[in-house]
């Protein structure tokens, strides 16, 4: 069919307009040599008032990125686009059954793999698991199928419009008249035609709707069906017949229908109904009825009080005599074959002629009037009676089917929770994974409960299955289940030893499902060394991360490999490290921050003594790396990598240069004593040795001072960190924020001062006169002796007054200066082609290594192209 013309695209359809089985896990394209996984949506298209759904699987042939691989098999498709049907575990592989879309007749590919490994890694989690193969039992089979039309049409008698009415429950063998007879007493027209080979049979001219009336060994009736008299306010029931041809099924059916009209009824009768021919001497076909319809009503006077009987196709002579001759029979002995209850039922008939009844065999084709007066007289001398126990009462061929289907039926319960029942549950739990947002530790409890509620299974008795039942309900739908549990009871109704094996039930599910949930409750393997930490998992978050590295310093590189999701659960600082994610998903949670940026340098030591140099400052720590790879990402666009390096150190001070030493000044007691000429009150006179006066002249040169010493050099400031890089490979979508800024160089020192250079030594000089005789200075007399006044006795000041000082030092000491720390895997600002690539490749040997794991394969997710 083809769509032409304007029509626009309206949306994508809602989960309940959606193709069953289109999840998009379940398909791939082939171009004859490889597989890709294809987008698959299905939207709505709209043109004027008119619409139109599309099914569409679409992959571009130039982008390879989807491309998948197989596990195990080397199965190669011819060109198309296949879907995956079903796959089945048995004992010893996995078999997943494809088949080419767009050839009905085209033969489906089976492919095999290890138990419970998919054949590509996290590709048909959500394909129906096929129940293993036995050995079936036709019979069983067929009553299976029954089972859910029986009990839905037996809710209608229950529920039925005339409920609250009374009942009249027409019973008896098959093909003796039962429903014409109910025609009849509703006057309605009878036809008799003639049967060249069956003689005479009647027809309604108008047959009530669910009725069917039979002139073959075919049966007629085969559920019970009413007719409503609403001037008595009664409903007349057709059931189907005792000894039904159809063998122990329909005996099984017919009797639980029969039994729910006297369980749902405020009061009935019963009318019982054999044709004449089965009354003759030697047929046991009214032996038989009695038998059974005493077994049925174990209380024989309730049973009485509310039977009248019928006998039907009557041709010649009085059915209350010939009940009377069999009674008599049975008196004399020959009670061969009837119960006692059979035999009471009998002696109650004959002392009861007013219950007994006859409907006449036509004896002309033609209009057919019957009596039916004298059938009202009879019915109507009997009682409605309330609470009319019931007993069903089975051939053994009908226990032995019943006891078989129940064993069959616990056995397909048990298969099933082995296989489409723990699938459902792992559907349940892969759904939470991708619809959860939230820290990974509440996810992680949430699969610990559900693991809790599985394994409660255990405790629920096999009195209560329904219990069973709802406890799973919660999870996914459990109508298989409770189909399954339904048709035990239907056959537990009927036979009270028929037992629900709860037990085994439970035991198929838990050892299906317990150590595949557990993977999900683990929290990641985590290897740290040679300052490298790896976190592996299915479920990885970032508050794992931050877990993993309390009470460690920081490692210089941490690998997290997911195999289903990353969470982003936290903020997470490692200072410098870098980090590779590889995940098929990753989940921002809320707005986060992964800082891996540097660390600032050190700052440089000062000098340790005068005039010592500054130490330079240490580098900058470079920003981590990141590099991940994810197909899905989720919120991305609230997550940030602060990849910025840090600033050098500080450079350290130079110390000042040590001073000069100072010069000593001369001694000031050092002097030589010369002999002096006088003037003597005006004459002079010259006075050598004179014993008298002496003159003494100080002379002693002061030693000079020392050079002071240069300052030392301040420290150079540490050079600045190199930021990291940041890849993700992802599809296409908003991106993460990144910072990734190159830190600055850390602050020279500051120089050490220069030292000051040493004062000179001043010269001690000057002259003294002595009085020889008293030793007295009289150089404050020296007028009196009328000689030049003597020099002040002291130190001289010296010009320059001090030696040379140190100098203030340029330029900076580098001596010792780090580089910061190359950054491995990167060349020329990229990451190298070796390092992603032996990244992808550690992570795919683990990808594939787990997704052979038939406790982890369920929750490993689609990761094409690796």
């Amino acid at each position: 069919m083809a769509y032409r013309g304007g029509y626009e695209f309206q949306s994508d359809l809602a989960e309940d307009k959606k193709m069953p089985s289109s999840e998009e896990g379940r398909f791939i394209y082939s171009d004859g040599k490889h597989i890709y996984w294809p987008k698959i949506t299905q939207e709505l298209w709209k043109k004027d008032d008119n619409s139109v759904s599309f099914f569409i699987a679409s992959r571009s042939k130039d982008e390879l990125s989807d491309r998948l691989s197989f596990l195990d098999s080397e199965v190669r498709f011819p060109e198309g686009l296949y879907h995956l049907q079903s796959v089945k575990d048995e004992e010893y592989r996995h078999t997943e059954k494809w088949k080419r879309l767009g050839e009905e007749d085209a033969e489906s590919i089976f492919i095999s793999s290890s138990v419970g490994v998919g054949s590509i890694p996290g590709m048909g989690a959500f394909a129906p698991h096929e129940n293993p193969n036995n050995e079936d039992d036709l019979q069983v089979i067929k009553l299976q199928t029954h089972i859910k039309e029986i009990m839905e049409r037996t809710r209608g008698i229950a529920h039925g419009p005339h409920k609250g009415s009374n009942k009249i429950i027409v019973l008896g063998p098959s093909r003796h008249g039962k429903s014409n007879l109910i025609h009849a007493l509703a006057d309605q027209h009878l036809h008799a035609m003639d049967d060249s080979n069956e003689g005479f049979f009647i027809d309604p001219v108008r047959i009530f709707p669910g009725f069917a009336i039979s002139h073959t060994r075919e049966v007629g009736t085969t559920f019970p069906c009413s007719w409503y008299d609403p001037h008595q306010n009664v409903v007349y029931w057709d059931c189907p017949g005792f000894g039904d041809p159809r063998g122990p099924i329909a005996d099984i059916t017919n009797l639980f229908a029969i039994r729910q009209l006297f369980e749902n009824s405020p009061g009935a009768k019963i009318v019982l109904v054999v044709q004449q021919s089965a009354m003759a001497i030697g047929n046991s076909e009214f032996k038989d009825l009695l038998n059974q319809i005493t077994a049925l009503f174990p209380d024989e006077n309730l049973l009485h009080e509310s039977l009248s009987f019928v006998v039907t196709k009557k041709e010649r002579g009085n059915p209350h005599v010939t009940l009377r001759n069999i009674h008599e029979n049975l008196q004399k002995g020959s009670s061969i074959g009837f119960t006692p209850s059979a035999q009471n039922l009998l002696a109650y008939l004959v002392d009861h002629p007013e219950r007994i009844s006859s409907f006449s065999y036509p004896q002309k084709a033609g209009k057919f009037l019957p009596n039916t007066t004298e059938m009202w007289e009879a019915i109507n001398k009997s009682k409605f009676l309330k609470n009319q126990q019931f007993n069903l009462h089975l051939q053994s061929d009908a226990e032995n089917l019943i006891e078989r289907a129940s064993k069959k039926l616990n056995q397909s319960l048990i298969d099933y929770l082995k296989t489409e029942g723990a699938q459902k549950i792992l559907n349940y739990c892969t759904q939470l994974i991708g619809d959860y947002c939230g820290p990974v530790s509440g996810l992680r409890q949430q699969f610990k409960t559900l693991m809790e509620n599985i394994r409660s299974l255990r405790n629920i008795s096999s009195e209560k299955p329904m219990a069973f039942f709802n406890r799973l309900n919660r999870f996914f739908d459990g109508t298989e289940i409770k189909k399954i549990i339904e048709h035990i009871g239907f056959l537990h109704s009927i036979k009270s030893d028929v037992v629900y094996n709860v037990e085994a039930w439970s035991a198929a599910l838990i050892n299906h499902t317990e150590e595949k949930i557990k993977t999900l409750i683990a929290a990641p393997q985590i290897e740290f060394s040679n300052g490298i930490m790896s976190l592996k998992g299915v479920l990885i978050g970032s508050s794992d991360l931050t877990a993993a590295l309390m009470g460690k310093l920081a490692p210089k590189t941490i690998n997290v490999w997911g195999l289903n999701s990353l969470f982003i659960d936290a903020d997470f600082l490692s200072a410098g490290t870098s980090c590779s994610f590889l995940s098929p998903r990753l989940k921002v949670i809320g707005d986060r921050m992964v800082n891996l940026s540097g660390i600032n340098g050190t700052d440089g030591s000062n000098g340790t003594h005068e005039g010592a140099d500054g130490e330079p400052g240490g580098p900058g720590g470079n920003g981590g790396n990141v590099y991940s790879k994810a197909y899905m990402c989720d919120n991305l666009s609230h997550l940030s990598f602060d990849l910025r390096s840090g600033n050098g150190g500080r450079g350290g001070d130079g110390v000042k240069g040590s001073d000069g030493t100072n010069g000593i000044n001369g001694d000031h007691t050092a002097y030589t004593q010369n002999n002096s000429q006088f003037v003597v009150h005006g004459r002079a006179a010259v006075m050598f040795n004179s014993p008298l006066f002496s003159i003494r002249t100080y002379n002693a040169q002061g030693t000079d001072g020392t050079d002071g010493k240069d300052g030392g050099k301040a420290g150079h400031g540490g050079k600045a960190g190199l930021s990291g890089l940041f890849q993700i490979d992802k599809s296409p979508g908003t991106d993460a924020r990144s910072y990734t800024q190159n830190g600055i160089p850390g602050p020279d020192g500051i120089p050490g001062t220069e030292g000051k250079g040493g004062a000179h030594g001043k010269h001690a000089c000057g002259t003294k006169f002595i009085n020889n005789i008293t030793g007295a200075d009289i150089s404050a007399h020296h007028n009196n002796l009328r000689q030049p006044p003597p020099l002040p006795l002291g130190h001289q000041e010296r010009i320059p007054t001090h030696a040379n000082n140190g100098t203030i030092p340029t330029g900076f000491n580098a001596v010792n200066q780090q580089e910061p720390t190359a950054q491995e895997n990167v060349n020329n600002g990229q990451f190298t082609p070796d390092y992603i690539n032996s990244l992808r490749a550690d992570y795919k040997a683990y990808y594939n290594q787990e997704a052979r794991n038939p406790n982890v394969s369920p929750f490993v997710s689609m990761f094409p192209n690796l």
